[in-house]
């Protein structure tokens, strides 16, 4: 289909994007970047396109070039809380804490609800000793029982810590509910 409008017309920048989305997808890598790159010379500021083209660079474990692009979107972008969680994920996997911590503010700030923002900023969180927060994070809007199988991990060692341990029994419990496989959880508990 995305083929076919480019036959149409060349310089169809959305095509030439979802064709690069169609062809990451696949694992073509260089295809895709070659399509984002392509829809990139035509609009400079499409922003899915650059967005896509950073996924690509982080798959290619060039974060560098992944950040410089995700922060290029989210200037023209501020308030999209995909481009700041997928900073804040790159960040996180460059080491880049405070940074990546700050980022998942910025998400949660948009979006309380975002689990995937819960979860690694919380996380994050308790890798720092911040237990308190993290719990607190988790338990924003949301019960126990809507959480994850990560994210009730993550509450259940928080309490762990705070020494609440019954509260973090129930919570490794939960993760093992959601996903009766979930290794750290089984860990947690002693199983």
């Amino acid at each position: 289909c995305y083929a076919q409008c480019l036959k149409v017309q060349q310089d169809h920048v959305e095509s030439l994007t979802n064709i690069g989305q169609v062809r990451h997808a696949l694992g073509d890598v260089a295809s895709a970047q070659d399509a984002f790159h392509k829809a990139l010379q035509l609009d400079s500021k499409f922003v899915p396109a650059i967005v896509n083209l950073a996924l690509v660079h982080q798959d290619l474990q060039q974060l560098d070039i992944s950040v410089s692009l995700l922060e290029k979107a989210k200037k023209a972008s501020p308030d999209n809380e995909h481009i700041l969680f997928n900073l804040a994920v790159i960040l996180q996997e460059k080491g880049e804490v405070q940074a990546s911590i700050k980022a998942y503010r910025e998400v949660l700030q948009l979006n309380p609800h975002h689990d995937g923002a819960k979860t690694n900023y919380s996380a994050l969180l308790n890798s720092q000793g911040e237990y308190s927060k993290s719990i607190d994070t988790l338990l924003a809007n949301s019960e126990v029982a809507t959480l994850s199988a990560e994210a009730a991990n993550n509450l259940g060692v928080a309490y762990f810590q705070e020494r609440k341990f019954d509260d973090a029994v129930k919570s490794f419990s939960r993760a093992l509910d959601v996903d009766p496989d979930h290794a750290p959880a089984h860990k947690n508990l002693g199983d």
